[in-house]
């Protein structure tokens, strides 16, 4: 498995994954109705660096990281 940076450009080949669980409404509080143009403004909203697990060409899983809150949050971790 390898995990590698996308850009925003990358993004249709994350969606197939995300939009059933978008869709679900179980793991992100988005809107379950969210469509892709929405979804990828969110994922590559500007701090986020993004990345996708692949196996054989499959994506199997994306995360994204960006920077700590800032005063009292600045200890919390952030990414999704």
């Amino acid at each position: 498995m390898d995990i590698l940076p996308l850009a925003k450009k990358d993004f249709s080949t994350l969606w197939p994954l995300m939009q059933p669980i978008i869709r679900a409404g179980e793991t992100y509080a988005l809107p379950r109705d969210m469509r892709f143009a929405h979804a990828r403004a969110h994922w590559f909203r500007p701090g986020n660096t993004v990345f996708a697990a692949r196996e054989n060409e499959r994506v199997l899983g994306t995360s994204y990281w960006r920077a700590n809150h800032m005063g009292g949050g600045g200890h919390v971790a952030n990414a999704g």
